[in-house]
């Protein structure tokens, strides 16, 4: 059943080039698919088999990236994806306009090849360093992990665009090469950008049942208010602030910092974790979460990677009594890549030595100007360990609500919030999803390829009398072995001042 999903994606990746093929040579004439075409069927497609065949078979063992054999298998379907399908739409780019557009500029042309080798050579590269994980050198990421990444995110967003080639006039034809480079291009400014401290965001989240009379407002400027409604439906956003008098009726604010899915790697260096964790004590933070996802497989290698790039916050950090961090004002919860391979006992033993206190099903009440409150924090559980049932037993019997102590509830996968007690009254902080990874936020639209799925992937959400925020994130994930780019879902760095009431 694990094999079914690759399977499929292989397929899916393989076929693609060669359906648009088809396609292009019942349009334009078969000719083509005989004369030029044929061969490179020929050769490349009992390569693609040996490929394969390889991968699954030799490459599964523990010292190749850390992961399954899945996830190995799909990283070289996709680098031979890559490999045939822009040497195909190259010949057909070629064949569509060398007798017009392009008949005497071949230097453009020869560019072009040489741009398109650079960036092959990158991905080969990228995927066969991964057999020696480490953290590599800022000049390395710099010229070739990042191109690679790059190059993944156009040939993820060119996906589509194939099966429209044949049907283009010579004018558009250029169209499905410019626009996956134009998006990766803005993504990898995305992925890559941290903002100065002075431009972080400011949040503001009320918490409480009497917010349930504001329920239908609209909302008014930059500050969010939690919907407390009877209804248990998950819900985007919220009403507006209190206004006047009922100000009183909360308790000064909690300034939280939340720094999640860093993904230390290629992209998230950490000199950069390191200035996101400098820049978040200058928003001068009760406390700081992290929730989850700190690793990718190159980092596994460095027991120390996640102590050096959290040092900023060593002010906030606490001291070891007995083996445990006791008086920490940074918290953090488990993500999924968190279990992969070794990280799990290296994440431990990392952010014990940086004096941050690890919450696995378990809380911890604090004094913040003279108001306790109750940090939770809930192991990460696959859809086969039942994140419902666990996240019911936790938050009523493991850890259930102190009478007049707020709450705020530290668990890396916002999906679990439609399963939240219905009694529950309480914030929680979640991050997993990149805000979407790709989607039109950056326009101002709140359309991801996560929320298509139904589920919670940036900003505020309410469900009865709980709040969620999902935390877009300061990394970005892997997939197949590559990191895949933001596109039109910027980074987050916020800072979120959270009301309770009284």
């Amino acid at each position: 059943s694990k094999a079914a999903p690759a399977l499929a994606m292989g397929v899916i990746f393989l076929s693609s080039p060669f359906v648009s093929l088809i396609i292009f040579s019942q349009v334009m004439s078969s000719s083509l698919l005989r004369t030029t075409m044929l061969p490179i069927l020929a050769v490349s497609a009992p390569i693609g088999i040996v490929i394969l065949t390889i991968s699954w078979k030799f490459f599964s063992f523990d010292a190749f990236t850390r992961s399954t054999k899945i996830s190995i298998f799909m990283s070289f379907v996709f680098t031979f994806y890559c490999f045939l399908a822009s040497l195909m739409y190259t010949y057909l780019f070629l064949f569509h306009h060398v007798d017009t557009t392009f008949e005497k500029d071949w230097v453009w042309l020869w560019a072009l090849k040489g741009l398109m080798l650079y960036l092959h050579a990158c991905v080969l590269i990228q995927m066969a360093a991964l057999s020696k994980c480490r953290l590599r050198s800022a000049l390395y990421r710099r010229f070739i992990s990042w191109p690679s990444s790059f190059f993944f995110t156009c040939n993820v967003l060119s996906l589509p665009l194939y099966y429209f080639v044949p049907f283009l006039p010579p004018w558009a034809m250029p169209l499905p090469f410019i626009i996956p480079f134009t998006v990766a291009a803005l993504g990898l400014f995305q992925t890559l950008h941290s903002r100065h401290y002075t431009n972080w965001d400011k949040i503001d989240i009320y918490v409480g049942a009497r917010a349930n009379s504001r329920a239908g407002s609209k909302s008014r400027g930059p500050n969010l208010l939690l919907d407390p409604s009877q209804n248990l439906e998950v819900r985007r956003g919220a009403p507006p602030p209190p206004l006047g008098q009922e100000r009183e009726e909360y308790r000064d604010p909690l300034r939280i910092v939340q720094i999640t899915d860093p993904h230390i790697g290629p992209i998230m260096s950490i000199e950069r974790l390191q200035y996101i964790c400098a820049n978040a004590l200058k928003q001068d933070p009760h406390v700081v979460v992290l929730t989850g996802d700190f690793y990718t497989a190159e980092a596994y290698c460095d027991p120390d990677a996640i102590t050096k790039a959290l040092a900023p916050l060593a002010s906030m950090c606490g001291h070891l009594v007995d083996g445990v961090v006791k008086d920490s004002r940074v918290f953090a919860c488990l993500g999924n890549h968190d279990k992969e391979g070794t990280a799990l006992q290296q994440l431990t033993a990392g952010l014990r030595a940086a004096g941050v206190r690890l919450l696995v099903d378990e809380g911890e009440i604090i004094t913040v100007e003279g108001s306790e409150i109750q940090i939770v924090g809930l192991d990460f559980k696959f859809p086969r360990e039942n994140p419902q049932g666990h996240v019911q037993d936790v938050l009523t019997r493991i850890v259930p609500p102190l009478p007049g102590i707020p709450r705020v509830l530290l668990i890396h996968d916002p999906g679990v919030f439609q399963h939240l007690p219905a009694t529950e009254e309480a914030l929680m902080l979640s991050g997993h999803t990149h805000g979407g990874q790709v989607g039109l936020l950056s326009f101002g639209i709140h359309a991801s390829v996560v929320s298509l799925a139904g589920v919670p992937d940036s900003g505020l959400w309410t469900r009865g009398s709980s709040c969620l925020y999902v935390n877009r994130g300061q990394g970005t994930r892997s997939m197949m072995g590559n990191m895949m780019l933001r596109a039109g879902v910027p980074t987050e760095e916020s800072l979120m001042r959270v009301h309770f009431e009284l």
